[in-house]
């Protein structure tokens, strides 16, 4: 891992993170073992503008429900489980941070998503998929800690159907 990568897994890696979220949920009346997408809409959605920034973003494109869609800088994963339950698609979220990726899956499974959501371990400048695997890309706000976007453009346009 580079020092950017490094970097910005330090600052945004903190551990017993999921733990800390279901403890808090709790503390608010929340069934954690029944969570729905609507339950935690205002909460998981850690880029700027947050839930109504993700509809507005979604509502820029007809996501249609046999779509495949990556979702990168997925964080703990809000925006992939609104895409999935309010549009059918499936969706695969990736993100620098482990310790987001696990939390990610975590309260998918909990809000009955995780046939249709999965999250990876993974570099934006390093995609581990194979060509043409998504009609759809999101990087919500992520860019902003990539600092060669050309690479980064270049690096997410093949994984990209052609329509």
């Amino acid at each position: 891992m580079g020092n950017t990568e490094s970097a910005i897994v330090g600052d945004y890696g903190n551990a017993g993170l999921g733990e800390r979220i279901l403890s808090k949920l709790q503390s608010f009346g929340m069934d954690t073992d029944n969570l729905t997408q609507e339950m935690l809409a205002e909460v998981d959605h850690i880029h700027g503008g947050g839930y109504l920034n993700t509809t507005e973003h979604a509502g820029l494109v007809k996501l249609e429900p046999e779509m495949a869609v990556l979702d990168i800088g997925c964080g703990i994963g809000g925006p992939a489980r609104y895409f999935a339950n309010a549009f059918g698609c499936r969706v695969t979220g990736i993100d620098l941070t482990e310790e987001y990726v696990n939390v990610a899956a975590m309260l998918t499974e909990r809000c009955g998503l995780g046939d249709r959501v999965e999250f990876k371990c993974a570099n934006a400048l390093d995609l581990p998929f194979d060509d043409a695997s998504f009609d759809v890309v999101f990087c919500l706000n992520v860019t902003m800690n990539i600092e060669d976007r050309t690479g980064f453009y270049a690096e997410v346009q093949p994984h990209l159907k052609k329509l």
